[in-house]
């Protein structure tokens, strides 16, 4: 969740130290404006406003509580690994780190915000919600778990298949310092490699308004960094084989699993575009989505997988699929671009910001060139296998 509609309302200049007071005030006049919206818009700002400032009030630096003796082993290793791929973002990926994740908070929760993500009945195309800055974004945050349920009840009964789905970290692209999270910090130390990375590459590029090209970007930087980062450690022969494997496995089963999913996605636009009557429509659909958890059962039994995807594919819907669709599907278009200048980071991020600045139909042109030369290629997972 991008929380750009803060920018309004505090600014990293007032810190972790500005008091409350100042920070309600400086809300004020934005709040009226928002008000003559309505009282749902009003409500959802109140809400997103209170999570973002109890989220900073709980920061602590970093580098303090690794000079407290009371900290756990555990927590200092994690910690001490944040910092390290805060230096090796800077330094080998170019990336604009600032004071992002110098600072940790325990919020007390397994998830920072759950988003509520809703499509009609009959199409994959996302509902969008519209913001004065972030633009229009195919999700709604919420702080409060119940405060997202009851916004997908009232979204269901108007018709929508809906999804919640609770997020662990997110990017405030540089408006705040970030801190990192309890919801996230016990992560395997490579899935908390790549969520740093990939939030800080948030910070280096956001296109106001198109979800699929932010997070797509985003998660080709993570890839590709999480892949040098690997190539960087000075682990020994088998520590580092264990972690490849490890790695690849990980990202194997993602990418097959979003695959699959993209593949019923193109199954129910082309139904979805017939002239069949609702009820034709709604029982075709039933039955493709069965058919998407079948293949999906099957190929976990090929590949040995675990259930940690069995609820999520099980309840299937129009909502889940358009999420898919937003996250990752222009990711071998970006994994692209960036072999063409030869993994050079700055140069890739440039080229990268040369489409975001084209217009939506040049920009869609031009990720699917991108896509198009990618077909029927696999990167390799490291240089030189």
């Amino acid at each position: 969740m991008q929380l750009l509609d803060l920018r309004f309302i505090y600014s990293q200049k007032h810190g972790k130290g500005c008091c409350r007071s100042l920070f309600l005030r400086s809300v004020a006049a934005f709040w009226v404006t928002i008000a003559l919206s309505g009282c749902e818009t009003a409500a959802y700002y109140t809400q997103a406003i209170n999570g973002q400032w109890r989220i900073l009030e709980a920061r602590e630096p970093i580098d303090d509580l690794l000079d407290s003796q009371d900290l756990s082993p555990t927590l200092r290793d994690k910690l001490e690994l944040v910092q390290s791929v805060r230096t090796f973002a800077r330094d080998e990926l170019a990336l604009p780190v600032g004071g992002a994740y110098d600072s940790y908070a325990d919020i007390g929760r397994d998830y920072v915000v759950w988003n509520v993500f809703a499509a009609p009945e009959f199409s994959v195309q996302p509902k969008t919600w519209c913001f004065p800055i972030a633009g229009c974004v195919g999700y709604r945050g919420y702080f409060i778990r119940d405060e997202a349920v009851a916004k997908a009840k009232a979204l269901k009964a108007q018709g929508f298949d809906v999804r919640v789905g609770g997020t662990r970290a997110y990017s405030t692209l540089g408006w705040f310092d970030d801190p990192v999270l309890n919801t996230f910090i016990y992560d395997n130390d490579i899935k908390l490699v790549s969520l740093l990375i990939h939030e800080i590459a948030h910070r280096q590029l956001y296109v106001k308004g198109d979800t699929g090209f932010n997070e797509s970007f985003a998660s080709a930087v993570e890839q590709e960094g999480t892949r040098l980062w690997l190539l960087k450690q000075g682990m020994s022969a088998k520590q580092a084989t264990e972690q490849i494997e490890g790695f690849r496995a990980y990202r194997k089963k993602r990418a097959a699993i979003n695959d699959l999913v993209l593949t019923y996605r193109d199954k129910l636009i082309t139904l979805y575009q017939t002239p069949l009557d609702d009820e034709a429509k709604r029982a075709q659909k039933a039955d493709l989505m069965s058919a998407l958890n079948v293949a999906y059962l099957a190929m976990k039994q090929d590949q040995g997988w675990d259930d940690s995807y069995d609820a999520w594919m099980g309840s299937m819907n129009n909502a889940k699929i358009a999420s898919v669709s937003q996250y990752r599907s222009q990711v071998p278009a970006f994994v692209r671009l960036f072999e063409q200048h030869n993994g050079n980071f700055p140069a890739f991020y440039q080229a990268a910001e040369e489409i975001a600045n084209q217009s939506p139909e040049a920009r869609s042109k031009a990720i699917q060139a991108l896509q198009q030369a990618d077909q029927n290629r696999q990167p390799p997972l490291l240089s030189g296998e």
